[in-house]
């Protein structure tokens, strides 16, 4: 069997299993998203998408007999640092400094003891690469942090962050064929297949509203930080790489929409940290999309700027001319998303003033 298959059906077969395993322990535990408020879920849903998400790729390094690429101890180290983080996250609210703080923590393990750090941005304006220079642990920081954020940000619907997230896999996994960085590429496969059994337990069709596992603080946390990590390594890889910006077009939507929640909430002169109801999956569904709906149709918009990103790659497109293609589709995106929640708060008072009268 071809490698990449194998990878692909290791890492979903894996999960399933996992999952099926760990989800009576965590309800016996109390590990598990409770019903009410603004939850549509009718039962208590198992925390458990991260845990087991980890364990397979922690648990397919040690066993599988692949080439992996030598820095998956350090990556498996923060990474497993996040996951209990989440967790105790998921079980008992360790708050938002404290996490913010072990987050910063597992950052600086990998940039010190993998290496990991983004010495260049690429040539965005046209003008030469841009060098981070002193700067670059800083950068790297903001990277990492960034995009581990933005997935956890973006996990507001059944299916959405790990949707998302596998289409990131899937065209990662090319750009590290691509650059003959096969390890990297095998290792994404795997996660990407495991991503696909996960799906199969929290974005069920006909049962939307009855998931049988969530992804959790844990798996959000996780999630983003391989996705930034694997970013960072790929586009600074000596030799033969992927242009930064290559990467930001595969992180696509929820890296659009952490983008145009902080600037709105500075703007208003909000807490770019506290959680409210401007979130774009929030707004189309005030539009009376249906929520699977909704989630399908982001997969479909993911899909098509991972498609864009590596095909102009791959045909010679600038990096100047994806960067200002980038801008401009955050542009009109944060145009769409602002002009649907204006929409929804004029119908929220007119309905306000109909009970009124």
């Amino acid at each position: 069997m071809d490698t990449g298959w194998f990878c692909v059906g290791s890492g979903l077969a894996a999960t399933v299993i996992c999952l099926s395993l760990m989800r009576p322990v965590a309800i016996h535990w109390g590990l598990v998203d409770r019903p009410g408020g603004r939850k549509h879920h009718r039962t208590e849903v198992p925390l458990v998408g991260g845990i087991a998400l980890f364990a397979v790729v922690a648990g397919s390094w040690g066993i599988l007999r692949i080439d992996w690429p030598n820095w998956m101890p350090v990556y498996l180290l923060a990474a497993g640092m996040l996951v209990a983080v989440g967790v105790l996250d998921d079980r008992y609210d360790v708050g938002p400094k404290r996490k913010f703080l072990l987050q910063l923590a597992c950052a600086l393990v990998v940039i010190h003891y993998g290496d990991l750090v983004l010495y260049t941005l690429g040539d965005l304006f046209g003008a030469g690469a841009i060098h981070t220079q002193g700067f670059s642990v800083a950068f790297t920081l903001f990277a990492l942090l960034g995009v581990t954020n933005a997935v956890n940000m973006f996990d507001g619907a059944n299916g959405l962050a790990g949707g998302t997230s596998l289409i990131s896999a899937l065209g990662f996994s090319f750009a590290a064929a691509t650059i003959g960085a096969d390890g990297a590429h095998y290792a994404l496969l795997l996660l990407a297949g495991a991503l696909g059994g996960f799906l199969i337990f929290n974005y069920r069709l006909r049962n939307f509203n009855s998931p049988l596992a969530f992804l959790g603080d844990a798996g959000a946390l996780f999630l983003g930080f391989t996705l930034a990590f694997v970013a960072v390594f790929l586009s600074q890889r000596p030799g033969l790489h992927m242009p930064p910006i290559v990467a930001v077009w595969i992180g696509g939507m929820p890296l659009l929409e952490i983008a145009r929640i902080v600037l709105r909430r500075v703007i208003h002169g909000a807490n770019p940290l506290l959680a409210d109801r401007t979130h774009m999956h929030h707004c189309l569904v005030g539009l009376g999309i249906p929520e699977r709906w909704m989630v399908a149709a982001i997969w479909l918009a993911q899909a098509v700027l991972t498609t864009v990103g590596l095909a102009s790659w791959r045909f010679g497109v600038s990096e100047p001319k994806l960067f200002y293609g980038f801008v401009l589709i955050f542009l009109l995106y944060s145009l769409v998303v602002e002009w649907a929640d204006r929409v929804n708060l004029r119908r929220a008072a007119s309905q306000a003033q109909a009970l009124a009268k």
